[in-house]
C-alpha cells in the first residue's frame, strides 16, 4: 500500500475513533450531570460527594477512551485469530483536577481461536458470532482522594454471512410459478417483494423465517397463498389466501404475532454491511491491486488464495496450473453459445479430478480471465464472454472455496460426496465413508448445466460433430458458428423453430445436486416496475428479471422430470455483468424460441451452517456494532 493511501486509511480510522470518543464522551457527560442533579440529598452532605461523582465521571471517561482504542485494535484483527495482549493506559489528567487510569484485557479466547457465541440482542439476534471480547477496568481520582471505579465488558462479533438462507444486498424478489418453501433466515438491505404462485390454488410461497428487510415488504397473490411462519417448528403462522393481483405494502396484521416481544417478520431494520471499507461488495471477487483498504484486503478472495492456487489469465494462457484445462488443439479454451447472453462464452475448465491428481492441498482457489478477447468469430461479431466451468466436482478433495470475477458454469453435480474427512462438524463423529464437504462458489453469475450439456444440439440432426452441430465446441474452430450461420439474431430473442435436444434419448430428466454456499450477482427488476413507482402486477411482469429463484441460471430444456436440489446458503451481493432474462422490455419466452425450460427446484438452507465450524474456507463476515455492559465497582 502506498504511504499516502496508508495515511489516508489511518486518518479515516482516527477520525471514526475520535468521533466515537466525542459521541460517547457526551453521553457520559450527560449521564454524569443527570447523576449529579438526581442526587440532591447526597450532595447536601458535603463536597466529598461531589468529588466522588467527579471521580466516577473520570473513570467513565477513561473507559470511553479505552472502548474507542479497543475497537480500533479489534478492527485490525477482524478476519483473523490473532491474539491481542492486555494493555493499560497510564494515569492521565482529565480536567478539573481529575485523573484516571484503566486496563484492557481480551477475554473469552479458546486457545488461538475466537469463541462462538449466540447473539441475543440487536439485528443479529439468533445468529452466532465469533466474539472479540474485552474487559475494561477503569479508575478515576478526584481532589481530596475520592475514587470512582467502573468495569465495562465490550463485545464485538464477526458474523459469518452464510448463516442466512438468503441474503441480498439489494431488492429481494421471490415470485415463483410453483410451490416454494424458503428455509433459514432471510434478509435484504433493500425492499422485499413476495408473490404467491399463480397456477394452482394449492401452491404456496412459505417463509420459515425470520424475514427482515431494511426497506418495506410488499406482497401479493395469484391463485396460491403466501405464508409467514414464526419458527419452523410452531404452528403460529399467517396465511394470506388469494386476495389480489395488485402489489400492496405489508401490514402488521399480515405477519405472525410477537414472540418474546419481537416479530419474526420485520421491515425498517438496520442495514447489515460487510466491514470492507467500500460500498461495492463486488470488490471481494476482483483481482487484488495492493492498494485496498485493510478491511477489504482481509476479506478479498484473491488475497486468501496462495500463489499456487491463484491464476489470472494474461491473455495467452501462460502460467496455467494443470487443473485449469482446455480442449482440442493446443489445449485451448472451449466455446459455447449461451442463449440467455446471446453471446459466445470462451471458457476454461476447473477440473477437480485434475486438481486432486496435482497434489495441491490448498482450500481457497482464485481464478480470473479479464483479458479482452474482442469480438467472437461468428457472423454477428459480438463481444466474447470469458468464463470458467467447474467439472468432475461431485466429490471434492476437502473443504474448499472457488472464487472468480467471471461467470462460473457448473457441469453436473457439485459436492455430493461422500468424501473422507468431510462431514458436518455438528455431529459427534464422521459418518462412515465421509459426507459432503463445506464449500463455497463466489462469482459474477452462476449457471448450472446438466450432465447432458456437452451433447446439446440446436435444432439440427447433424449428430455430435462439434464443428457443425453442438452448442459446445473447441475454440480452434475458425468459425464459431452452428449450421453454417451465426446463432445470434440481429435483434430480439433467439429465432429457433425447433426445440433443442440432447441426444436420441431426449432432454435430461434426472437430478442435479449442489451442496454449497453461493455468493453471486443478479439482475434486479428496474425501479420503474416496483413500488412505490408501480403497484400493478401486469407492469411488474413486463420488467421482471426472475428474482432469487432464477439466480441459478439454466440454458436447457429441463421440464421432463429434471430436478435441481440445492442445499446451502444463497448470498447475492452485487449486480451481475451477465444479462438478465428480460432484454426487450417484454415478458420473456421459453424454449422453443427462448432460453430454457425450468426444472423442479428443491432448494433449502443447509442447517450445518448454524455451526460456525462448518463455514467454508474464506467465508465473508459481517460485523456487529460494539455491545457494552457497564458496572460500578464499590
Amino acid at each position: 500500500m502506498k504511504s499516502t493511501d496508508r495515511q489516508g486509511v489511518h486518518q479515516a480510522r482516527r477520525g471514526v475513533v475520535l468521533g466515537l470518543v466525542i459521541l460517547v464522551g457526551v453521553v457520559v457527560l450527560v449521564l454524569g450531570i443527570a447523576m449529579i442533579s438526581t442526587s440532591g440529598g447526597l450532595l447536601l452532605t458535603g463536597v466529598d460527594s461531589k468529588q466522588r461523582i467527579k471521580a466516577r465521571i473520570a473513570a467513565e471517561t477513561q473507559a470511553t477512551l479505552q472502548i474507542a482504542s479497543a475497537m480500533e485494535m479489534a478492527a485490525r484483527i477482524f478476519g483473523t485469530d490473532s491474539t491481542l495482549p492486555g494493555r493499560s493506559l497510564a494515569l492521565l489528567p482529565t480536567g478539573d483536577g481529575m485523573q484516571g487510569a484503566s486496563v484492557v484485557e481480551q477475554i473469552g479466547r479458546k486457545g488461538q481461536s475466537l469463541p462462538q457465541e449466540l447473539i441475543t440482542t440487536g439485528p443479529f439476534k439468533g445468529l452466532k458470532g465469533l466474539k472479540i471480547g474485552y474487559n475494561i477496568r477503569s479508575t478515576g481520582l478526584a481532589p481530596g482522594g475520592a475514587k470512582g471505579q467502573v468495569d465495562v465488558e465490550l463485545k464485538i462479533y464477526q458474523v459469518p454471512i452464510f448463516q442466512f438462507g438468503v441474503f441480498y444486498q439489494g431488492n429481494l424478489e421471490i415470485t415463483p410459478g410453483l410451490s416454494m418453501t424458503v428455509l433459514g433466515p432471510v434478509h435484504t438491505n433493500g425492499m422485499a417483494l413476495f408473490r404467491a404462485p399463480s397456477f394452482v390454488p394449492d401452491d404456496a410461497l412459505q417463509f420459515q423465517g425470520p424475514v427482515t428487510a431494511t426497506g418495506k415488504i410488499y406482497h401479493w397473490m395469484g391463485a396460491g397463498s403466501l405464508r409467514y411462519w414464526n419458527t419452523p417448528e410452531d404452528s403460529q403462522s399467517v396465511t394470506l389466501p388469494s386476495l389480489a393481483t395488485t402489489i400492496r405494502e405489508a401490514t402488521i396484521n399480515e405477519v405472525p404475532p410477537e414472540i418474546n416481544l419481537a416479530h419474526n417478520v420485520m421491515w425498517g431494520v438496520d442495514s447489515l454491511k460487510l466491514p470492507i471499507e467500500t460500498s461495492d461488495p463486488r470488490q471481494l471477487i476482483m483481482p487484488k491491486t495492493g492498494t485496498e483498504p485493510e478491511g477489504l484486503a482481509r476479506q478479498k478472495f484473491a488475497n486468501k488464495a496462495s500463489a499456487a492456487s491463484r491464476w489470472i489469465n494474461p491473455g495467452n494462457g501462460s502460467g496455467r496450473p494443470t487443473w485449469i484445462t482446455g480442449n482440442g488443439l493446443n489445449n485451448a479454451p472451449r466455446v459455447f453459445w449461451d442463449r440467455r447472453e446471446q453471446a459466445w462464452v470462451r471458457y476454461w475448465n476447473f477440473d477437480v479430478l485434475k486438481l486432486i491428481a496435482s497434489g495441491n492441498k490448498d482450500s481457497v482457489f482464485y481464478i480470473a480471465d479479464t483479458f479482452n478477447f474482442g469480438e467472437d468469430l461468428g457472423k454477428a461479431k459480438k463481444q466474447t464472454i470469458n468464463a470458467f466451468r467447474i467439472i468432475n466436482a461431485s466429490k471434492l478433495p476437502r473443504n474448499m472455496s472457488i472464487a472468480s470475477p467471471n461467470p462460473i458454469y457448473i457441469l453436473g453435480d457439485f459436492n455430493v460426496g461422500p468424501t473422507p474427512g468431510c462431514y458436518d462438524r455438528s455431529l459427534a463423529s464422521a459418518p462412515a465413508g465421509g459426507d459432503y464437504c463445506n464449500a463455497m462458489i463466489a462469482s459474477d453469475a452462476i449457471t448450472l448445466l446438466s450432465p447432458k450439456w456437452s451433447n446439446y444440439k440446436r435444432g439440427n440432426t447433424t449428430g455430435a460433430d462439434e464443428r457443425s452441430g453442438t452448442l459446445d465446441q473447441g475454440s480452434e474452430n475458425p468459425m464459431w458458428t452452428m449450421d453454417g450461420s451465426s446463432p445470434e439474431p440481429t435483434k430480439g430473442v433467439p429465432s429457433d423453430t425447433l426445440l433443442p435436444t440432447t441426444d436420441a434419448r431426449g432432454p435430461f430428466g434426472g437430478t442435479v445436486r449442489v451442496n454449497a454456499a453461493l455468493m453471486t450477482g443478479n439482475k434486479a427488476a428496474p425501479i420503474s416496475v416496483l413500488p412505490p413507482n408501480n403497484y400493478d402486477n401486469g407492469v411488474f411482469e413486463g420488467g421482471y428479471e426472475g428474482g432469487w429463484h432464477n439466480t441459478i441460471r439454466f440454458l436447457e430444456d429441463l421440464r421432463n422430470g429434471a430436478v435441481v436440489e440445492f442445499k446451502g446458503s444463497f448470498v447475492c451481493m452485487w449486480e451481475s455483468s451477465a444479462r438478465g432474462l428480460n432484454k426487450t422490455g417484454k415478458v420473456i419466452r421459453t424454449l422453443p424460441g427462448g432460453y430454457y425450460l425450468p426444472p423442479k427446484r428443491v432448494w433449502g438452507f443447509d442447517p450445518r451452517f448454524k455451526n460456525l465450524s462448518n463455514m467454508p474456507p474464506a467465508t465473508p463476515f459481517l460485523a456487529t456494532k460494539p455491545l457494552t455492559t457497564w458496572a460500578e465497582r464499590r
